[in-house]
Order: C-alpha cells, then structure tokens, then sequence
C-alpha cells in the first residue's frame, strides 16, 4: 500500500503559520472527513521535536462515502472544528490524570483555514494504537472516562456542543428519516429526553471509539485524541460507544456489565473525592439506569445510517429492547 502524500499547500501554511521554515519529515498520519485537511506528523527543527498539525481547509465540494454529503454535514463539520480548538484552548489545560490529552502548542484560525499544532503523543510515551482491546486493556480508558467525566459534572464549558456526540438526534434528522419504521424510530425523541433529562449533565468526549485513544505499551495509561464533538450529555453516552468500538462482538458478550461496574467504581471514587459520598451516590444511580438508554440511542443513530452496520449486532439488539420496555412502563 504506498503511503499518502502530505499536501504541498499545507505544508506552507504550516511553516508560515508557525514561522517555523525548516520543518522536516513530514508525514501523513490522517486524511480528515471528506477531504476537509491533513493531520500531519512533522519534525521542527527550531523546536526539536516533532509534532502533530491538524490543518483544517476545507474542499469546494464534500464527499461522503456513505453518501451523506450535504450542507447540514458541511456546516456540522465545520462547526465541530470550532469546537475542537475551544477544547484545546480553554479546556485541554484543566484536565487531570489519568485523563491524559496532547498539548496545544500553536493555534491559528484564517477566514478558510484552521490549524492546531499539538504534542505528538507517540513521543511523550502513547505510541500504541490498537484497534481493539481486550477487557484488560479497556480498563485505562474507563479510568479516563471516569475522570474526565466526574470532573465536569455541572461545570460550564464555553465554546462546546449544546449536546455531545456526532450522533445526536437534533443533528442526525437526515438518518433518522431513513430509519425503517418501528418502535425505536417512534421511540426516537424519548431516548434523547431520557439522557438530557439527567440532572447530572457533564462534558463527554463525543467520539470516544477506541481509534481516538493512544496507549503506553504496559496499557497502565491511555491518552485521547479528536475532539470535534465534545458537549453536555451523561458519561454512559462515551461508555457504550467505547466498549462497542473497542471490543469483538464475542468479547462484549462475556465482559460488557463487567466494564460498565468498572466504570461505575472509578467514576465513584473521582466523584467522591471531589464532592463527596452522596454526590457520589446520586449520579452513578441516575446515568447507571440510563445504560440501555444510551445504547438503543445510538442504535436508533446506526439504523438510519447505516443499516447493516457490524455494531448492530445481538446485544445492542437486546440492551435496544430493554431501553424501549423502561419507556413504555
């Protein structure tokens, strides 16, 4: 497979930008949604180090391979840029360990382009990317979770969606008309009351799949990355969709409640030493009965999406048909 080339445009603009013109070994790492930018890995020689640039240009014309390009998608893309650099640039420098992030470094913003330069994260010990884990090896990203989310439990986070996740329904209504009918699709707007009536609203990752997580090689730490759809939620919304992403269908069948009470026990502790047993208590009580919620929400998400999806697979199935017996009772 021969290897992507980064874009010659925005290698300029990145040593321009930086004012940092001896940038060398430049590598593709990704090609964003669409053909909307690279992430590149480079080595600054001013700095001496490398680093990562997330360089944000987007095309005339999207393409979706899925077939979803529209003006909707383009501007909800675009939106998720501007929450992205919010994160780094008022909220990234607050997180506590073990909820590790990269640095910001560099952030520029033009009428038509974006840039963040980051920490490389492969050099500051995250250099293993699997793209699945074993029960384990998911234990450091529920520890992130649970940190991540017990600290921000009531707090205000400016420039952040109204709403977390890239699935949400208030910006998935082209999906949601392509669902088939039935109770789930009837059921649609009840899921999404049933999360964001929770009183213990928090800030969620918002694309909390294994991809997004880098680790140290013993596994003791896990580090997370992209965060385009960070907003208000209840931490189980990040939780299900992590276990969904990072584990083979036989594996959820054996460890999913497992992980989920090992969330629970962490999240407990980072609430308990923060605001007390009773906080404690309270919030792990309402998101924990909001589990099948979240799962047949994204369910409802998958459907209209994308129908044949592996992750509809006979769990998310039964965990759907549970959330949708709590609402009818």
């Amino acid at each position: 497979m021969v290897a992507e080339l980064p874009n010659p445009a925005l290698i300029l603009l990145l040593k321009s930008a930086t004012q940092d013109p001896d940038i060398c070994r430049v590598s593709v790492l990704q090609t964003l949604w669409s053909g909307y930018g690279q992430c590149l890995r480079y080595y600054s020689l001013q700095n001496q180090e490398y680093r990562v640039a997330k360089i944000i240009s987007p095309p005339q014309a999207a393409e979706h391979p899925k077939g979803w390009a529209s003006e909707t998608a383009h501007n909800r893309k675009l939106e998720s840029y501007r929450v992205e650099t919010a994160f780094y640039t008022r909220i990234q420098s607050q997180l506590n360990a073990p909820a590790f992030s990269a640095k910001l470094l560099f952030q520029y913003q033009s009428r038509d382009t974006s840039l963040l330069v980051l920490e490389d994260l492969k050099y500051s010990g995250f250099s293993v990317t699997p793209t699945t884990l074993s029960a384990q090896q998911c234990q450091p990203v529920l520890q992130w979770l649970a940190q991540f989310h017990g600290q921000f439990i009531g707090i205000d986070t400016p420039g952040t969606w109204s709403r977390g996740t890239y699935w949400h329904l208030g910006t998935r209504q082209k999906e949601f008309e392509a669902m088939p009918g039935g109770p789930l699709k009837s059921s649609a707007s009840k899921l999404e009351k049933a999360l964001f009536c929770s009183p213990y609203q928090t800030l969620l990752h918002g694309d909390a799949k294994v991809a997004n997580f880098c680790f140290t090689p013993d596994f003791s730490q896990a580090a997370a990355v992209d965060f385009q759809y960070t907003g208000k939620g209840i931490g189980v919304q990040d939780l299900v969709y992590f276990l969904g992403s990072a584990l083979e269908e036989s594996e959820q069948k054996v460890h999913f409640d497992e992980l989920v009470d090992n969330y629970f026990e962490y999240l407990w502790r980072v609430i308990a030493n923060k605001s007390g047993h009773q906080k404690a208590n309270e919030v792990t009580a309402d998101w924990r009965v909001r589990t099948d919620i979240a799962c047949a929400d994204f369910h409802r998400f998958l459907a209209g999406w994308s129908p044949g999806h592996w992750k509809i697979n006979a769990l998310l199935k039964s965990q759907t048909q549970r959330a949708l017996k709590i609402l009818a009772d």
